[in-house]
């Protein structure tokens, strides 16, 4: 699993030692062109501890790549440690990435999670509090209330299977992480029935709902 480093330092050095080096002009149009470029740069380097990445393309995000290297170092054997990723001012790529490190955390819980069955998966998405979020779980009515309390802005989502619980969970644990300041709500049919739980088609749904919060 990789750890993404952002660089300030203008060399292609990581603690003063040279390592493979990645230079990106690529376009990304969508987050699948984002997973290929990640897949290419982790099939590449795949038994290098460390990868300094370039990237040479301004619209190219830093953020949406990073998220696209960490999700693919879990789905692809590899050894690499860390990528180091060269930016012109740390401080500042840092702070337009914190939201995108609290989606990175969000979404390895929800991996982690799909490979259990639903009654585990509602278990623990019940257990969820500690991140500041109000949880009710109503076994009468076969039901999970999340609520993520701020302004008097409300957006509300619902979910009717597992697959569905756990888009929404995702959503909710990067947003309380990356403390947004509007309040959220979510009702979730806790339904037992097995579905599919494709770990890409979930991850593409929880970036396309959060997208306008997180982008």
């Amino acid at each position: 699993m990789i750890e993404i480093i952002l660089d300030g330092n203008n060399d292609n050095k990581f603690c003063n030692k040279e390592w493979p080096l990645e230079e990106i002009s690529a376009e990304a149009a969508d987050w699948n062109a984002y997973r290929k470029e990640a897949a290419r740069v982790i099939t590449a380097h795949a038994d290098s501890q460390i990868v300094v990445i370039r990237i040479k393309n301004k619209k190219f995000s830093i953020n949406k790549f990073a998220l696209a290297l960490f999700v693919e170092s879990c789905q692809r054997p590899n050894k690499i440690e860390a990528g180091v990723i060269k930016v012109e001012n740390r401080e500042a790529a840092l702070q337009a990435y914190r939201p995108y490190i609290a989606l990175t955390i969000a979404i390895k819980y929800v991996m982690m999670l799909s490979s259990e069955t639903p009654a585990v998966i509602y278990k623990n998405i019940s257990e969820l509090g500690y991140l500041g979020i109000q949880i009710h779980r109503d076994f009468v009515k076969d039901s999970i209330s999340f609520k993520l309390p701020g302004n008097e802005t409300v957006h509300r989502f619902k979910a009717e299977n597992a697959f569905e619980a756990l888009v929404i969970t995702g959503i909710f644990k990067a947003l309380s992480l990356a403390k947004q300041p509007e309040t959220f709500e979510a009702e979730i049919i806790t339904d037992k029935t097995p579905v599919p739980l494709n770990e890409d088609k979930m991850i593409e749904e929880i970036l396309a709902k959060i997208s306008p919060w997180i982008d």
